[in-house]
């Protein structure tokens, strides 16, 4: 959806990611809307333009102004963020990759996707971490590939224009869960309390990630968090070991993220990209098993 180019004072009611593009003479700039939920009547709404705020309360004037939605149709979007919840509970691991080059993160990745993993994200911390994204969603079109650490909404959008498919992140941030709400992309906010689980599930997050897990009681955390708040959907993330995650299936949770079970410092630094692979062709046998055995039980 489009608007005239001229200076016009445009309001906005929409709950979406908006991207907004001001032209100044034949050179385009690009805005950043922040706080997005019912725009026009939040004067907190912020624009970025090359890190400079620029306030001018409920309304902005601008010059010719598009905007998308980031999905498709509501019901499209559900069923998007669906399928890739199920999947992330099919698949048992998601596999979390950060390096301090895109080189080495590009390898890494390769090496664990070869080795069976289906689920992988990218810390946005790691050097050009949307272009290893892009690379990795051309290369392996049947996996699902995301980005994690995502702290700003900026970022959030860097990460979906690369294709990333799921976006993770270590704390709750209300105007980014409620963003993607109506958007395919699922977004996964970090929370290391009830009271933030809870807050995170009222703004609408579909899964919410148990972060640092392990620094909050592990195992025994996600049993009394689950006996207490068995509706709200968690994943668990922080020094879990290969062996810790059935263990963290058994009690309630919908995976696990997997750092340095798989991407090993070591192997990574030496450039012993086979040692990733046979980690996680191990890590994925395992939850195969795992998810066979828990659907037989059902049956």
């Amino acid at each position: 959806m489009s608007f005239a180019a001229q200076p016009t004072w445009v309001s906005f009611h929409y709950s979406s990611f908006l991207q907004i593009r001001k032209w100044s003479g034949t050179r385009p700039g690009i805005f950043h809307a922040e706080n997005l939920s019912n725009v026009a009547g939040c004067q907190t709404t912020r624009m970025h333009k090359r890190g400079h705020n620029n306030r001018v309360g409920r309304k902005w004037k601008i010059e010719a102004l598009s905007f998308e939605r980031c999905g498709g149709s509501e019901e499209d979007d559900c069923d998007e963020k669906l399928a890739i919840l199920h999947s992330i509970e099919r698949a048992c691991v998601v596999a979390c990759l950060r390096t301090n080059s895109a080189k080495l993160a590009l390898e890494a990745a390769r090496a664990a996707l070869d080795g069976g993993i289906t689920m992988l994200e990218v810390t946005m911390t790691t050097p050009g971490a949307t272009e290893v994204i892009k690379a990795l969603v051309h290369e392996y079109p049947l996996a699902i590939i995301g980005a994690g650490t995502v702290l700003t909404m900026r970022e959030a959008y860097e990460a979906r224009s690369a294709g990333a498919r799921f976006l993770m992140s270590p704390v709750t941030t209300k105007e980014i869960v409620q963003a993607h709400n109506d958007c395919p992309v699922l977004f996964v906010p970090g929370a290391m309390t009830l009271t933030e689980v809870v807050n995170a599930y009222k703004f609408g997050a579909a899964l919410v990630k148990l972060y640092p897990v392990t620094l909050v009681g592990g195992l025994q955390f996600v049993k009394a968090l689950k006996g207490l708040l068995r509706h709200i959907p968690v994943i668990a993330s922080h020094g879990i070991r290969a062996d810790m995650v059935e263990s963290y299936l058994a009690e309630g949770a919908a995976g696990v993220v997997l750092s340095d079970a798989i991407f090993d410092r070591a192997a990574i630094e030496s450039n012993d990209f086979q040692k990733i692979k046979e980690r996680a062709s191990a890590i994925a046998l395992m939850c195969n098993s795992f998810t066979t055995i828990q659907h037989s039980n059902l049956v």
